[in-house]
């Protein structure tokens, strides 16, 4: 296997570029799920979704080659990556993908939920809880090493140390009533036909 394709391929989804990405994707002989050793071992799924190259990832997406759930070598999956960089437009593609599993969590412990609660980003949360999967609302992230201080913490516990006071609202309100259908919180977020 010829690995100047693949990494043309990474660096095409680094770019943004995706008509060359469109272009490696038809080269059946172009590993899509190669990672880029210098980069954590991200793919161009991963890079497309930490720079927010929503056009190069609806292209990905739509290759069956593409393992939507594919962990770096710190474990972040694309919308692990998403959330943490604030790229709020790739949450919504890849929850529109009923392939991917917000659930999943980095080395670390922590999931694309405690990452968008971590940045204040308020928008990527509130996608993120009317999802059709478990966002892990109330699970703890493990030890942040970058961060000790919010170690084993839970979302909620994030929002209120980094004083995120409409997201503690949010959680408080979801944690409270966990009978609500996703579709009456939909509406009620004002999200209802996001997904």
């Amino acid at each position: 296997m010829e690995v100047g394709k693949q990494r043309l391929l990474w660096r095409a989804a680094n770019n943004g570029n995706a008509a060359e990405v469109k272009a490696l994707l038809e080269d059946r002989g172009c590993d899509v799920m190669w990672g880029n050793p210098d980069s954590f071992r991200n793919t161009a799924l991963h890079t497309a979704a930490f720079q927010g190259n929503t056009e190069v990832m609806v292209l990905l997406l739509n290759d069956s080659r593409v393992d939507v759930n594919r962990r770096n070598t710190r474990g972040n999956t694309a919308l692990n990556l998403a959330t943490w960089n604030g790229q709020t437009d790739i949450v919504k593609v890849l929850l529109a993908d009923r392939r991917v599993d917000p659930s999943i969590k980095s080395h670390s412990g922590g999931t694309p939920l405690w990452s968008g609660v971590h940045h204040g980003t308020m928008e990527i949360v509130r996608l993120l809880l009317v999802s059709d999967q478990d966002p892990c609302i109330e699970e703890p992230a493990g030890y942040m090493d970058w961060d000790d201080s919010l170690s084993y913490m839970t979302p909620l516990e994030v929002a209120e140390r980094r004083n995120h006071f409409e997201i503690v609202r949010l959680l408080s309100r979801f944690i409270s009533k966990p009978a609500k259908t996703k579709a009456e919180l939909k509406r009620e977020l004002g999200l209802a036909g996001s997904f």
